[in-house]
C-alpha cells in the first residue's frame, strides 16, 4: 500500500463515519497509574474529567482480584486509570520518548484558556507550536507520573501566541525531561 495523505482538510476526519469495518472512534484508552487517586484528581482538576465508572475498590471486587480502576469522562472519551497488574508503571518521568501520548481536541479559545490554567497551576508545557502545514496547533505537558498529554486545535490560532513550527528548524520539540514536575491536588 502506498502511503500518502488521503485528505488533509481541517477537521474532515471528525465528520467521517465510513470506516469499512464499522469503527466509529475511540471509546476509551487505558493508562497505568501507580497512584490511582492522584491520577483521578489530576484528570479532574486539569482536564475537567469526571468520574464515570469505578471497579476494584470494594471488598467483593478485591476478593475477585479485580485491579483498582477509575474511568474518567473527558469530553466524549473515557480515560481508564488502572493499577498495573505487573506491579509498576512502564511509562514515567525517566522516559523521554514522545510515545505514547494522548491528545485532547479543543477550540483555539479552549487551548488558550487551558494553557492559562496550566500556568496558574504551575504545570510546565511546550507550545503552542504549529504543526507542519499549519493545519493544527498543539501544546504538550505531562501528568504527575510522566504520562504525556497534548492539547490540540485545528482552529486558526493567534500568531503572536505561537512559539514556532514543530521540528529542528522551528520551535523544536518537547523536551520531556523539562516538563516533569511534582503536582499536588488542590484541597
Amino acid at each position: 500500500m502506498a502511503r500518502s495523505n488521503s485528505n488533509t482538510a481541517r477537521q474532515d476526519r471528525f465528520n467521517r463515519d465510513d470506516n469499512e469495518h464499522g469503527v466509529i472512534g475511540i471509546d476509551h484508552f487505558a493508562m497505568p497509574a501507580d497512584d490511582i487517586e492522584l491520577m483521578a484528581r489530576f484528570i479532574e482538576e486539569v482536564l475537567g474529567g469526571e468520574p464515570y465508572y469505578v471497579t476494584g475498590f470494594d471488598p467483593e471486587d478485591e476478593a475477585k482480584g479485580k485491579p483498582r480502576q477509575v474511568f474518567m469522562r473527558v469530553g466524549n472519551v473515557l480515560m481508564q486509570c488502572a493499577e498495573p497488574i505487573t506491579g509498576g508503571v512502564t511509562v514515567g518521568k525517566g522516559d523521554t520518548n514522545p510515545w505514547p501520548h494522548w491528545a485532547f481536541l479543543m477550540s483555539a479559545e479552549g487551548l488558550q484558556r487551558n494553557l492559562a490554567r496550566l500556568d496558574e497551576m504551575g504545570i510546565p508545557y511546550f507550545g503552542p507550536a504549529e504543526h507542519v502545514g499549519g493545519d493544527s496547533f498543539s501544546a504538550y505537558f505531562a501528568s504527575p507520573e510522566g504520562h504525556k498529554l497534548e492539547l490540540v486545535t485545528y482552529d486558526d490560532y493567534p500568531a503572536e501566541k505561537v512559539i514556532g513550527i514543530f521540528g529542528p528548524k522551528g520551535a523544536g520539540t518537547p523536551q520531556w525531561a523539562d516538563l516533569f514536575y511534582e503536582w499536588t491536588p488542590s484541597s
